[in-house]
């Protein structure tokens, strides 16, 4: 018999996007495979067309939870499924028929813990598909059939994004390591994601466009940030005291950081509303760079743009903020119409009112 899929579907609120999406899942050319459905409380009809398709297909396996998130939900899953590998899926996407019989191919053929497909999105608000290559950087492994995080420390958390519904995992590999996704309003399959890639002996991918992710859907679990514009802060310390304890920060310090800071500056760039964005620029600026370990990460570790940003976080409130970070904007135009500023060849003086904020080092 063919290697048993465990596909793992939460669900909240779908009922707009889960028909196409357990169409594409039941129609894999792949046909061993278990589709673990598990509603998170949904309010509208997507636990009824859940059951309606569980009615007509016996491999799709429904069960119901209250509302705790999409983490408790895959975790739910995992506790249910029994296929030699695992797919958590989401319940607004949709896959190329061939997906798992490409994934399987590659993870068996290389051993692979991990095995990665490149993705396109599709806007909900426009209708508009776009290739997606920056979703895995292709450009950062070429060298490698397989690899791990010893074959690109700089660039381990940067060569894909930390998301699970693009990764095919081994489940005795989960198992192995104890993986669960936290259970957290949002960001809750970082952890799980990112722990994956520095535990994973093995990480293959497969080029071909595979998956369809929607973006700018209105009910996703994506625009429940603005509700929780400071989770991510926890998801991430979480995730940082675990690299620590498991021995691999020192080596993977550098891909952290640029990792992190690029993902403070996205976050804040994509909270929809004022009051989120405030919420979230005063916890980075007053406790989360410190907390994240970013202040102390070497100036090298970043390219100067980032760097820049990082700076302005630091030393600007949010009460004099009016710049949107997402924009290259130097250090220097960005503070020149705020504070007395000084920049020679050889240091850097930072002054408000009279008080230094900031003195760099001369340079010899």
């Amino acid at each position: 018999m063919s290697t048993l899929v465990s596909v793992i579907i939460p669900i909240y609120n779908a009922e707009s996007y889960l028909a196409q999406c357990l169409d594409s899942v039941l129609g894999q050319s792949h046909k061993n495979i278990e589709v673990i459905c598990i509603d998170d409380g949904s309010t509208d009809s997507s636990g009824a067309i859940a059951q309606q398709y569980a009615s007509k297909d016996p491999r799709i396996h429904f069960f119901t939870q209250a509302n705790t998130g999409a983490g408790a939900a895959r975790n739910a899953g995992l506790k249910q499924a029994k296929g030699e590998y695992i797919l958590c899926f989401d319940a607004d996407d949709y896959m190329r028929q061939d997906t798992l019989a490409l994934l399987l191919q590659q993870a068996i053929s290389t051993n692979a813990d991990i095995t990665i497909a490149s993705s396109q999105s599709l806007d909900d608000s426009l209708g508009i598909l776009a290739p997606q290559p920056e979703w895995l950087r292709l450009d950062l492994i070429q060298d490698y059939k397989t690899f791990s995080h010893c074959d690109i420390p700089s660039d381990i958390f940067g060569f894909c994004v930390g998301w699970a519904w693009d990764k095919l995992y081994k489940r005795s590999f989960i198992q192995e390591h104890s993986l669960a996704f936290h259970n957290l309003p949002v960001s809750n399959d970082l952890f799980f994601v990112f722990m994956s890639l520095v535990y994973a002996r093995k990480i293959a991918c497969v080029p071909q466009t595979l998956f369809t992710h929607r973006i700018n859907v209105k009910n996703s679990i994506e625009s429940s940030r603005d509700k929780h514009p400071l989770v991510f802060i926890q998801a991430i310390h979480t995730w940082q005291q675990a690299l620590m304890q498991s021995g691999a920060y020192p080596a993977l310090e550098q891909s952290y950081a640029t990792w992190v800071l690029n993902y403070c500056l996205w976050h804040l760039h994509t909270l929809s509303t004022q009051e989120a964005k405030k919420s979230a620029y005063n916890a980075l600026h007053s406790y989360g760079l410190r907390q994240l370990g970013l202040l102390r990460a070497p100036r090298s570790y970043f390219p100067p743009a980032l760097y820049q940003k990082l700076l302005y976080i630091r030393f600007i409130p949010y009460s004099l903020h009016r710049h949107n970070l997402a924009q290259n904007i130097g250090f220097k135009s960005l503070l020149k119409s705020l504070f007395r500023l000084h920049i020679s060849r050889n240091y850097i003086v930072i002054r408000l009112f009279g008080k230094t904020l900031y003195q760099s080092a001369p340079k010899a």
